[in-house]
Protein backbone atom coordinates (compact mmCIF):
# COMPACT_ATOMS: atom_id res chain seq x y z
CA UNK A 1 0.00 0.00 0.00
CA UNK A 2 1.01 3.59 -0.41
CA UNK A 3 1.85 5.80 2.49
CA UNK A 4 -0.39 8.78 3.06
CA UNK A 5 0.89 12.22 4.00
CA UNK A 6 -1.42 14.83 5.44
CA UNK A 7 -0.91 18.33 4.05
CA UNK A 8 -3.22 21.25 4.73
CA UNK A 9 -5.89 18.92 6.03
CA UNK A 10 -5.86 16.72 2.90
CA UNK A 11 -4.44 13.24 2.66
CA UNK A 12 -2.04 12.96 -0.27
CA UNK A 13 -0.20 9.86 -1.45
CA UNK A 14 3.53 10.01 -0.75
CA UNK A 15 5.77 10.00 -3.82
CA UNK A 16 7.16 6.59 -4.67
CA UNK A 17 10.83 6.26 -3.87
CA UNK A 18 12.99 5.13 -6.76
CA UNK A 19 15.56 2.48 -6.28
CA UNK A 20 19.13 3.25 -7.31
CA UNK A 21 18.87 0.81 -10.21
CA UNK A 22 15.87 2.54 -11.76
CA UNK A 23 16.63 5.24 -14.29
CA UNK A 24 14.43 7.35 -16.47
CA UNK A 25 13.82 5.97 -19.96
CA UNK A 26 14.67 7.93 -23.10
CA UNK A 27 11.74 9.08 -25.15
CA UNK A 28 11.76 9.38 -28.95
CA UNK A 29 13.39 12.83 -28.95
CA UNK A 30 16.13 11.56 -26.68
CA UNK A 31 16.87 8.64 -28.99
CA UNK A 32 16.92 10.90 -32.05
CA UNK A 33 19.34 13.31 -30.37
CA UNK A 34 21.55 10.48 -29.16
CA UNK A 35 21.61 9.00 -32.67
CA UNK A 36 22.64 12.33 -34.24
CA UNK A 37 25.45 12.81 -31.75
CA UNK A 38 26.59 9.20 -32.19
CA UNK A 39 26.58 9.56 -35.98
CA UNK A 40 28.66 12.73 -35.72
CA UNK A 41 31.21 11.01 -33.51
CA UNK A 42 31.35 8.00 -35.83
CA UNK A 43 31.88 10.20 -38.91
CA UNK A 44 34.63 12.16 -37.17
CA UNK A 45 36.47 8.94 -36.27
CA UNK A 46 36.01 7.04 -39.54
CA UNK A 47 35.91 10.05 -41.91
CA UNK A 48 39.63 10.52 -42.57
CA UNK A 49 39.94 6.86 -43.58
CA UNK A 50 37.02 6.81 -46.05
CA UNK A 51 37.46 10.23 -47.69
CA UNK A 52 38.30 9.55 -51.34
CA UNK A 53 40.02 12.89 -52.07
CA UNK A 54 42.03 15.57 -50.32
CA UNK A 55 39.40 17.96 -48.88
CA UNK A 56 41.50 21.07 -49.48
CA UNK A 57 42.63 20.29 -53.02
CA UNK A 58 41.22 22.90 -55.43
CA UNK A 59 40.48 21.76 -58.97
CA UNK A 60 38.75 24.55 -60.87
CA UNK A 61 37.79 22.34 -63.81
CA UNK A 62 35.58 20.28 -61.45
CA UNK A 63 33.67 23.29 -60.08
CA UNK A 64 29.99 22.53 -59.51
CA UNK A 65 30.40 18.92 -60.61
CA UNK A 66 27.15 16.99 -60.07
CA UNK A 67 26.76 14.33 -57.42
CA UNK A 68 27.84 10.87 -58.51
CA UNK A 69 30.35 12.21 -61.01
CA UNK A 70 34.03 11.17 -60.77
CA UNK A 71 34.33 13.79 -58.04
CA UNK A 72 32.49 11.90 -55.33
CA UNK A 73 29.17 11.06 -53.69
CA UNK A 74 28.01 14.62 -53.03
CA UNK A 75 29.61 16.42 -55.97
CA UNK A 76 31.89 19.46 -55.81
CA UNK A 77 31.61 23.04 -54.55
CA UNK A 78 32.41 26.30 -56.39
CA UNK A 79 36.16 25.71 -56.12
CA UNK A 80 36.05 22.08 -57.24
CA UNK A 81 36.64 20.58 -53.79
CA UNK A 82 34.95 17.26 -53.03
CA UNK A 83 32.00 17.94 -50.70
CA UNK A 84 31.95 14.42 -49.20
CA UNK A 85 35.66 14.60 -48.31
CA UNK A 86 35.17 18.00 -46.72
CA UNK A 87 32.19 16.73 -44.71
CA UNK A 88 33.94 13.53 -43.63
CA UNK A 89 37.05 15.33 -42.38
CA UNK A 90 35.35 18.28 -40.68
Amino acid sequence: MTEMIETAGKAVAAPRKRSKRERPKLNLNGWIGLSIVGLGILVSIVGPFVAPHDPGKILVYRAYAPAGDEVGFLGADALGRDVFSRFAQS
